[in-house]
C-alpha cells in the first residue's frame, strides 16, 4: 500500500478523499494501477474496482525556476498550432489561476506572473493541450 487515511465525516454518508502519492521512484513506469481497501472498525474490508493510470513523459514541458518567486516561466513544445489550457492548483487541489494561451508549432516560451502574493507550498501546473487533449503536470513549490 502506499498509504492510508482515516476516516471522516459521518457514517452512511459519501465522503471524498483525496492522497497524493510519490511515484518518483518509478522512472520507467507508463501505466500505474490503483485500487483502495476499505475498512471498517470490525476489520471487515472491500476493494475498489482497480482503476489505470497512463503516464505521459513531459519531455515536451519546462517549468523554472522551482520553487518559484513572483513567476513561472513554462516552455512548451507544441505538435501543432493550438490553445493550451494553464491550470495552476494549490495544495488541497483547488484552482487558483488558469489561463489559455495560444501557441505555435514548435518551442513557446511565456511566463506566469502576478504570483508573489500566493501562501508558500505546493503547487500544480497542468497544461491542456486543445487539440491533442494531452495533459502535462509539473508540480512548484513556492
Amino acid at each position: 500500500g502506499i498509504g492510508s487515511k482515516f476516516p471522516s465525516g459521518p457514517l452512511n454518508t459519501p465522503t471524498s478523499y483525496q492522497f497524493d502519492d510519490n511515484i518518483l521512484g518509478l522512472p520507467s513506469a507508463t501505466i500505474v494501477y490503483y485500487r483502495i481497501k476499505a475498512m471498517d472498525n470490525d476489520s471487515r474490508f472491500a476493494y475498489s474496482n482497480v482503476t489505470t493510470v497512463k503516464l505521459e513523459k513531459t519531455t515536451g514541458v519546462q517549468v523554472w525556476p522551482n520553487p518559484a518567486g513572483s513567476f513561472v516561466n513554462i516552455a512548451y513544445n507544441a505538435a501543432s498550432n493550438t490553445t493550451i489550457d494553464i491550470s495552476l492548483m494549490d495544495g488541497q487541489g483547488r484552482l487558483v489561476r488558469r489561463e489559455s494561451i495560444k501557441v505555435s508549432r514548435g518551442l513557446n516560451q511565456f511566463s506566469i506572473n502576478s504570483l508573489g502574493t500566493l501562501p508558500a507550498g505546493m503547487y500544480l501546473i497542468r497544461i491542456t493541450d486543445k487539440n491533442t487533449g494531452k495533459i502535462y503536470t509539473e508540480k512548484i513549490s513556492k
